[in-house]
């Protein structure tokens, strides 16, 4: 089990869901992730792997320190594959972009 830090509002729509969501069934997580991906416009395959490679990135961009990146993702303390393996730099993206794409559903770091 990981913890993950959200938002309010994200902490406000997991307490209104039924119990049933989280009856996890990585099948069914597949299909509504890619149904989810269809009805948002996105046309490639959206996967756990890219969701994760996404929320390192993010991490990083955002500045994050290390040690809470490589907590959020499991990783050992003084692990490379935090920073090697799953962020990949993006020059051309800043945090501004990235709090305005979220909004209110980004947790505060």
């Amino acid at each position: 089990m990981r913890w993950v830090k959200v938002s309010e509002k994200v902490a406000e729509m997991v307490r209104t869901l039924p119990s049933d969501v989280f009856d996890f069934d990585l099948k069914r997580f597949r299909d509504r992730l890619q149904k989810f991906c269809a009805d948002l416009g996105i046309e490639c395959e959206v996967t756990t792997y890219t969701l994760r490679h996404t929320f390192a990135t993010n991490l990083y961009i955002l500045g994050v320190p290390e040690k809470d990146r490589q907590t959020y993702l499991g990783h050992a303390s003084g692990s490379h594959i935090t920073n090697d393996v799953y962020t990949t730099y993006s020059p051309d993206v800043t945090p501004e972009e990235i709090r305005e794409i979220y909004g209110e559903f980004l947790a505060k770091f």
